[in-house]
């Protein structure tokens, strides 16, 4: 029977880890799901390690998939090109200067309390820089149908 509770459980998840790779000669599983819906079984698979494949017909299903399997792997540290807005202040190239600091010390505060180069992650930055972008040009363009008071 499985415990909600052992899903983030950092030392089962090691050891579920470790034995897969002993299972299979140390070379991680493919695991393939044609027909993925959400990605549920890929991203399980991903947490414990193995070579996770996704695919579905829906085109919906597929935004998810990207959303939760592919977006994060790929944008979830950082990565050569990254827009100033995303990464730690303080370390933003030169060229970009103290604006670009500004607007990143901003965002990373916005919900998680004092942020530092350990504990950030580009794609939340991201998210939460057009979030609060889209945020405040709706704000501006619906201003006069939706009075502040």
């Amino acid at each position: 029977m499985c415990q909600w509770e052992n899903s983030n459980n950092q030392v089962l998840l090691e050891r579920a880890r470790k034995e897969i790779l002993e299972a299979n000669g140390g070379v991680p599983p493919k695991v393939l799901d044609p027909f993925s819906g959400g990605g549920s079984y890929p991203l399980e698979a991903l947490r414990l390690g193995c070579e996770s494949y996704a695919n579905d017909y829906n085109p919906v299903a597929v935004l998810i998939e990207k959303a939760t399997l592919e977006y994060p792997q790929k944008f979830g540290r950082p990565f050569e090109g990254m827009p100033y807005w995303a990464y730690p202040p303080g370390q933003e190239t030169k060229e970009q200067g103290k604006q670009g600091e500004e607007k990143q010390l901003n965002l990373m505060q916005a919900d998680s309390g004092k942020a530092s180069p350990e504990n950030f992650n580009p794609l939340l930055n991201a998210v939460r820089y057009w979030g609060k972008w889209v945020l405040e040009e709706s704000r501006k363009k619906l201003a006069e149908f939706y009075p502040s008071d």
